[in-house]
C-alpha cells in the first residue's frame, strides 16, 4: 500500500505546472488575441489606404487614356470637309484627309473606304499617298463594324517593331458615305503610364483585352510584344464583371512578371476594353504594418512576464488540497473501497471529497450485481449467436434460389432484347418462348421486301432547321414502326429517312406478298395524314414505296454487342430501286408480287421505269385494296357489325379509350367487344385482331366510311 501514497509527490510538479500554464495561457491568450485583432485591423486599414491610392492612380490613368482615345475618335468622326455636296472629287478627299492629319498629331495614316468597302484614298505621314487603289476591305471587321454605326477599335500592333499602333474606323457623316480608317500612334499612352509613380517601386501598365502589353515603363517589354494573359492578376482583371470593377475597390496579391509578390489594382478603359493595372511590392505596401506589429510584440512580451509571476503565486495556494484529493482517489482506485477522504476546506473541494466517499460505497454494492448481470448477458449473447447462425443459413439458401431465378430471367430478357431490335414484339416473344434461336442462323428463303421513304426529304433536310428535320424523322419512323409490328414484319434497318422491312422470316407466314402490300398501303395512308400536317408547316414531303419478292440469304451480321438481322440478295436491291423510281404517293411492285396479290389489290402497269433489276421485267403501281362494293358488303366473318368496327379501329392503332370516343360507347363496352372477338376467332392478343382485320379489308372499309 506504500506505492499509492507516493503518487501525489510524484505528480507534485506536474499539477503545479498545469495551474501555472492555465493562468499564463488565460492572461497571455488575452494579450495575444488583442494584439492579433489590432494587427488585423491595422492590416485592413493599411491595405484600404494603399488600395485607394492605387485605385485613384489607375482610374486617373484610365480616364486620361480614355479621353485621348475619345478625342481621337471625335477628331476623325467630326473631321472638316471642304464640300457639303454628295459629289466629292479625289483632290477634295485628299485635302480633307490631309487636314485631318494636321489637326490630329497622333494619326499617321488616314484612308477613305467607299460604301462597297474599296479604298479610294490613303494619306500618310510615313509613306506615299495612294489614290484609287480600290483594295477590297468589304469583309474586314473595321469596315463592317464601322458601317453598322459603331466605332471600330482594332488590336494593338507594332510598326517597324518600334512603336505601338491601333486601327480606328468610323462611318463618314455624309449620306451614303463610306468609312474613315485611321492608324493611331499610342506613344501618348506610354507617356501616361511612365508618369505614374507610387512610393519607390510602384508602377502601372496597360494591357489589351487579350492580355497583350500595350504600355509599360520598360518600353523593351512592349517592343517584345509581351503576353501577360497568363498572370492571374491580368486574367482576373479581364474576366471580372465591369460593373463590379467600377463600383467596388478590388485588390489582388499575386506574383508579377519578375516573380515578385505585389499588390495590384486595375481600372477599365471603356472604349477599347483595355485595362490599366497598378502594382506595388508587398514589402513596400506593408512597411508601416511591420513597425506596428513590432510594437505589439514588445508589449506582449512584457504582459506575458507579468502573467507568469502572478500565476506562480496563485498556483501554490491551490495545489495543496488538490494533492490530498488526488491521494485519496488513488487509494479508492487501487481497491481500498473502505477508505474515506477527510478534507475540510469549506469550498467545492470538500464537496468533491464527499462525493468520492459516496462513490466508493456505491461501487461495493455494484460489484455484487455486476457478476450476475455478466453471466445473464453472456447466456443471452450465446442464444443470439445461435439464432443469427440459423438465419444466416436460411438466407444463404434463399440467395442461391433467388440467384438461379434472376439468372434465368435475365437470360430471357437479354434474348428478348436482342430479338426486339429487328423483330416485331409478338415474333420476338414467340422465338424466346420456343427457346429456339436457330431461326436466326444463316439460311435461304423466299421473302417479300418493302422499302419505303419520303420523296423530297433531301431538299427538306438541306433547307429546314435540324430540329424540324429530327422531329419529322421521329414522327415518320414512329408511325411506320407501329405498322411494321402490327403486320408482323421484320425491320431490317433504317435507311436514312426510309425503312426496309421483309416478311416470311424468321417466322414463316402463308401470304408474305399480301402482308407486304397491305402494310405498304397502310403506311401510305398513315403517311398521307402526316404529310398533310407537314404541308401546313411548309414542308413538301411525300410517301414512296417499293415491294419486291424473291429468294435471299438471311441471318445475323455485325459483331458481339451489336448484331443485326439482315437479308442479302437481289430482292432487296430490287425493292430499293422500285422505291427510288416511285413518284410522290406511289407504291411500285415487281411482277412477282403482282402475280401473288392480283386478286387482292387494284394495280396499274407502269411503263418506262429503268434500273429495277433483272428480276423485274415489268413494274406495277399498287393503287388500293379491292374494297367492298355496294352490293357486296365487307366480310366480317363471325363478328357483328359493331365488333367489325372495333376490329377495324384496332387495326388502325387506336387504344380502348380512343375507340370508345370514336364509337361513342363506354370503355368497358369496348373491352367486352374485344374479349368476344378473341373468343370467336380464337386469338390471344390485340395484334392478331389488327392483322386479321387488315387482311379482311376492314381497315379500308372503315377508312372509307369515316371519310
Amino acid at each position: 500500500m506504500s506505492a499509492p501514497a507516493s503518487d501525489p509527490r510524484a505528480h507534485r510538479s506536474l499539477l503545479f505546472r498545469k495551474y501555472v500554464m492555465v493562468l499564463v495561457a488565460l492572461v497571455g491568450g488575452t494579450l495575444i488575441v488583442s494584439g492579433l485583432i489590432e494587427g488585423y485591423f491595422s492590416y485592413l486599414e493599411n491595405q484600404t489606404a494603399v488600395v485607394g491610392i492605387q485605385r485613384a492612380q489607375a482610374a486617373g490613368a484610365a480616364a486620361r487614356i480614355e479621353q485621348f482615345v475619345k478625342e481621337v475618335e471625335r477628331q476623325v468622326r467630326d473631321r472638316p470637309q471642304a464640300a457639303s455636296t454628295t459629289a466629292v472629287t479625289l483632290d477634295q478627299r485628299r485635302s480633307d484627309l490631309l487636314r485631318l492629319l494636321r489637326q490630329a498629331p497622333s494619326l499617321t495614316d488616314v484612308s477613305y473606304l467607299d460604301t462597297a468597302g474599296h479604298e479610294q484614298m490613303r494619306v500618310s505621314r510615313l509613306a506615299l499617298n495612294v489614290a484609287e487603289s480600290l483594295e477590297d476591305y468589304s469583309r474586314h471587321a473595321k469596315f463592317l463594324e464601322a458601317k453598322s454605326g459603331k466605332t471600330y477599335f482594332g488590336p494593338v500592333y507594332f510598326r517597324s517593331e518600334s512603336e505601338p499602333y491601333m486601327t480606328l474606323a468610323v462611318a463618314d457623316r455624309a449620306p451614303n458615305a463610306g468609312v474613315i480608317v485611321a492608324e493611331v500612334n499610342l506613344k501618348f499612352i506610354g507617356d501616361v503610364v511612365a508618369g505614374i509613380k507610387i512610393d519607390d517601386a510602384g508602377y502601372a501598365y496597360v494591357v489589351d483585352p487579350k492580355g497583350q502589353l500595350v504600355a509599360h515603363p520598360d518600353i523593351s517589354l512592349v517592343l517584345q510584344k509581351t503576353d501577360l494573359s497568363a498572370l492571374p492578376q491580368v486574367r482576373s482583371a479581364l474576366e471580372s464583371p465591369r460593373a463590379l470593377t467600377r463600383d467596388r475597390e478590388e485588390a489582388t496579391i499575386a506574383a508579377n512578371l519578375q516573380g515578385r509578390q505585389v499588390l495590384i489594382t486595375h481600372a477599365e478603359i471603356s472604349p477599347t476594353g483595355w485595362m490599366v493595372l497598378v502594382e506595388q511590392p508587398l514589402e513596400e505596401v506593408f512597411a508601416p504594418l511591420y513597425a506596428s506589429l513590432l510594437r505589439s510584440v514588445v508589449l506582449l512580451a512584457v504582459g506575458l512576464a507579468l502573467a507568469i509571476l502572478a500565476s506562480l503565486l496563485l498556483a501554490r495556494r491551490m495545489v495543496a488540497p488538490i494533492r490530498s484529493l488526488q491521494a485519496g482517489a488513488a487509494l479508492v482506485g487501487a481497491g481500498a473501497l473502505d477508505h474515506r477522504i477527510a478534507l475540510k476546506t469549506g469550498d467545492e473541494l470538500e464537496v468533491l471529497s464527499e462525493e468520492f466517499d459516496h462513490m466508493a460505497a456505491r461501487l461495493n454494492e455494484s460489484y455484487a450485481r455486476l457478476e450476475q448481470k455478466v453471466h445473464e448477458r453472456t447466456r443471452e449473447l450465446a442464444d443470439a449467436v445461435n439464432e443469427i447462425d440459423r438465419q444466416r443459413r436460411e438466407l444463404a439458401e434463399w440467395n442461391q434460389t433467388l440467384e438461379a431465378r434472376v439468372a434465368q430471367q435475365v437470360d430471357e430478357l437479354q434474348r428478348l432484347g436482342r430479338l426486339r431490335r429487328f423483330l416485331a414484339p409478338q415474333i420476338a416473344e414467340l422465338v424466346v418462348a420456343s427457346g429456339d434461336e436457330a431461326l436466326l442462323e444463316s439460311h435461304r428463303r423466299e421473302i417479300a421486301v418493302v422499302c419505303c421513304a419520303l420523296r423530297g426529304f433531301t431538299t427538306f433536310s438541306e433547307t429546314a432547321e435540324p430540329e424540324d428535320v429530327l422531329a419529322a424523322l421521329r414522327e415518320f419512323h414512329r408511325a411506320m414502326g407501329e405498322l411494321v409490328f402490327r403486320f408482323g414484319g421484320t425491320l431490317e434497318r433504317f435507311a436514312g429517312e426510309g425503312l426496309v422491312v421483309f416478311f416470311n422470316d424468321p417466322v414463316p407466314c402463308p401470304d408474305p406478298a399480301a402482308r407486304a402490300v397491305r402494310m405498304a398501303l397502310a403506311m401510305r395512308e398513315r403517311a398521307n395524314e402526316l404529310t398533310g400536317s407537314w404541308r401546313q408547316r411548309g414542308h413538301s414531303l411525300a410517301f414512296v414505296g417499293g415491294v419486291a419478292m424473291g429468294y435471299a440469304t438471311l441471318g445475323t451480321v455485325g459483331f458481339e454487342g451489336r448484331l443485326e438481322y439482315a437479308a442479302v440478295g437481289s430482292v432487296t436491291n430490287q425493292a430499293s430501286a422500285l422505291c427510288a423510281h416511285a413518284d410522290a404517293g406511289e407504291i411500285l411492285a415487281s411482277e412477282r408480287v403482282f402475280s401473288a396479290v392480283r386478286e387482292l389489290v387494284q394495280i396499274d402497269k407502269v411503263r418506262g421505269v429503268a434500273d429495277t433489276g433483272p428480276m423485274a421485267p415489268a413494274v406495277y403501281a399498287v393503287l388500293s385494296l379491292k374494297g367492298p362494293t355496294p352490293d357486296r358488303p365487307t366480310e366480317t366473318g363471325p363478328l357483328s357489325a359493331r365488333e367489325g368496327e372495333v376490329a377495324a379501329l384496332i387495326a388502325r392503332g387506336r387504344t380502348n379509350r380512343q375507340i370508345a370516343e370514336e364509337l361513342v360507347i363506354a370503355e368497358r363496352t369496348v373491352a367486352a367487344h374485344i374479349e368476344h372477338i378473341m373468343t370467336k376467332l380464337d386469338f390471344a392478343s390485340r395484334t392478331q385482331i389488327g392483322v386479321w382485320a387488315a387482311e379482311r379489308g376492314l381497315l379500308q372499309a372503315r377508312g372509307g366510311s369515316s371519310s
